[in-house]
């Protein structure tokens, strides 16, 4: 199928994880065409969160998915190393807690993850998926 997702990720709580999927498209004008697959992909999702950093792949399968993280957490970073190819979006709280880690403490986040952080951001603002006030804070 064509183009990638863009995976959101929400805390639900301390200790779940709501994920979501998508076509990732930088216009709505893009072609809509329709997929065997319903754009659905399997997703390999690892994450970091303020408790801990999981490297073990969970494979998600489906549109909607809820994840039990291992330890409580109060923020979670998505896709480890930027390993694979989608763009992670959170929600605008997700969001300010991953950017209060990065004025605190950006070494808890790897080179390649605060890289990825920046084109996932660059990414979203360029298809109106997230306002452009919000990362030039």
């Amino acid at each position: 199928q064509k183009n990638f997702p863009v995976v959101h990720v929400r805390l639900l709580n301390r200790t779940h994880v709501f994920i979501t999927q998508e076509r990732f498209l930088y216009s709505n004008k893009e072609a809509q065409d329709d997929s065997p697959y319903n754009y659905t992909w399997h997703i390999p999702f690892t994450y970091t969160t303020n408790a801990e950093r999981v490297d073990k792949v969970i494979i998600l399968t489906e549109k909607e998915n809820i994840v039990k993280l291992s330890k409580p957490a109060t923020w979670i970073k998505a896709n480890n190393d930027f390993r694979m190819y989608y763009i992670t979006n959170y929600d605008l709280v997700g969001w300010k807690k991953l950017y209060h880690q990065l004025v605190t403490d950006h070494t808890i986040f790897t080179t390649t993850d605060r890289i990825q952080m920046l084109s996932d951001l660059l990414s979203l603002v360029t298809a109106d998926r997230l306002d452009i006030t919000f990362p030039l804070q």
